[in-house]
């Protein structure tokens, strides 16, 4: 007997060759997230683009495999307000590029962990160009009846190069293969082998009160930094100072970040490159903007910028001005245009 034909997943796949144009592609792709955030450009589109998105519906999660442009994006409360029920948590990774990040209090740099985004917090996010992420939208009922830990992250949730992250990276790199060839009765197995492997990871609620205060501690000290990001005279005295510890616990806690002083360098690095990104700075210089985020040494700025993001504070500057910006959705006369949009919009409003 031949097998019956199989009902594949509902997927959505579109890229800039259907389209024939990037700027396009970009249009459709965000108009479609809008129950997530909002996005902007921050560079101008080029031929040598390849945008494309691929979002897969598996019942109780999505996966989303997307390369787009740089872009701003961010999630404000009349966002959560207008998509109350897309109030979801995507677990991503990019696979290309990186995205400076801050989601609720945690400020964080993905640039090939796992990081997770809460959709019950604001977001304020800037990536670079052509930069790949794959993520997976998880419903926030599901995540608390499973791994009630996880419906409270924000940013890193393996410690990076781990084997933690490791595997799950590799996982969730391969459901895509899995997903695009599986009928319904195969995503449950899929759904039920990734919170499995989550929960395993992530070691549901197993932890100690010692770990447990730590993160606190260190939840409480990332706060003071994002607040007083901005004075030169914070450094590891003046929060040892404030929390009452001495610098050998003040550095054990933040030893996977490289010590303090590496940590409240790459919050100002990122604060910077968030803002030189932000049309409401493009009156204030590159130093006053580097000055307004505790980075005075405007010579050395440049060459940790180029180091860490490939372009100078004034080369990101530059490409900003030549940007026109618009809320305005320039989207297609297309009537597939309006069916990915609408298809992606329902979507994620009826994940649950």
């Amino acid at each position: 007997m031949e097998k019956q034909n199989r009902i594949l997943l509902p997927c959505v796949n579109l890229n800039q060759d259907d389209i024939g144009s990037s700027e396009e592609t970009f249009e459709i792709w965000r108009a479609s997230v809008t129950p997530y955030f909002q996005c902007y450009p921050i560079s101008n589109f080029s031929e040598n683009q390849k945008l494309s998105f691929t979002l897969i519906n598996a019942g109780k999660f999505l996966y989303s495999d997307v390369t787009m442009p740089a872009q701003q994006y961010t999630r404000n409360h009349k966002t959560h307000k207008d998509f109350t029920e897309a109030d979801h948590i995507l677990l991503d990774t990019y696979a290309a590029g990186y995205n400076c990040v801050r989601n609720g209090n945690s400020d964080f740099i993905e640039d090939g962990g796992i990081s997770a985004i809460n959709l019950s917090q604001t977001i304020e996010a800037s990536s670079n160009e052509n930069a790949r992420s794959i993520a997976i939208v998880l419903p926030r009922p599901w995540v608390l009846e499973n791994i009630p830990r996880l419906a409270l992250a924000t940013g890193h949730i393996f410690e990076r190069h781990s084997i933690h992250e490791r595997l799950f990276k590799d996982f969730i790199t391969m459901m895509k293969e899995q997903l695009l060839i599986a009928d319904a009765k195969e995503s449950l197995i899929l759904a039920d082998s990734l919170m499995a492997m989550l929960d395993v990871l992530c070691l549901k609620n197993d932890f100690d009160a010692s770990e447990s205060i730590g993160d606190s501690i260190k939840w409480s000290i990332k706060k003071y930094i994002n607040e007083h990001i901005g004075e030169l005279s914070l450094t590891a005295d003046t929060i040892c100072n404030q929390f009452f510890m001495s610098r050998s616990t003040l550095y054990r806690l933040f030893k996977e970040e490289g010590g303090i002083t590496a940590f409240i360098r790459e919050c100002r690095l990122a604060a910077c490159f968030k803002a030189l990104h932000n049309p409401i700075n493009m009156g204030n210089s590159v130093a006053e903007i580097a000055l307004k985020c505790g980075l005075s040494n405007s010579n050395y700025l440049s060459s940790q910028f180029r180091e860490k993001y490939g372009l100078t504070p004034r080369q990101i500057r530059e490409r900003q001005h030549e940007v026109e910006w618009s809320n305005k959705y320039r989207l297609p006369t297309d009537k597939r245009a309006e069916q990915v949009i609408n298809q992606m919009i329902h979507w994620a409003r009826c994940l649950s």
